[in-house]
């Protein structure tokens, strides 16, 4: 008796939220944070995963370089940045370039997102907040 089955490459990612806290405008400290990006994948598959620029990008800002920005109740923007390094040097965007590679090993495969807050921005007192599409692609 033969028996075969074809093994399929697949992902899946659950991303975490990133919560920053409380900023102070007048803090001459930029305010950082963490967030894990728990990516599957079928063993042996090589996947990228990328994140776009939000859904209140800045001017000017692109997959390859984004400028993220957290919008506030009164329509003001509080700019923040994503880096795929815990030295804060290599944006996380959506290109093939600037996203994460991983090679999947059939079990959760956790990655790190590195989040920072400029210090010294010129907002007014609230909530603000911003939404990011992240993808996979093997």
């Amino acid at each position: 008796m033969r028996v075969s089955v074809n093994v399929l490459a697949a992902c899946s990612i659950v991303a975490n939220e990133m919560q920053f806290g409380n900023y102070n405008p007048a803090e001459a400290d930029a305010i950082r944070n963490t967030t894990t990006i728990n990516a599957t994948c079928t063993s042996g598959t090589s996947a990228i995963i990328k994140m776009d620029d939000g859904s209140t990008e800045g001017e000017g800002s692109s997959l390859s370089a984004p400028i993220r920005r957290m919008i506030g109740s009164e329509g003001e923007y509080l700019e923040y940045a994503i880096y795929s390094d815990n030295g804060y040097s290599a944006v996380w965007g959506g290109t093939a370039e600037t996203g994460v590679a991983m090679t999947g090993t059939g079990s959760v495969i956790n990655l790190t997102a590195y989040g920072n807050v400029p210090a010294l921005q010129s907002v007014s007192a609230g909530s603000y907040s911003d939404s990011i599409q992240i993808e996979i692609n093997f």
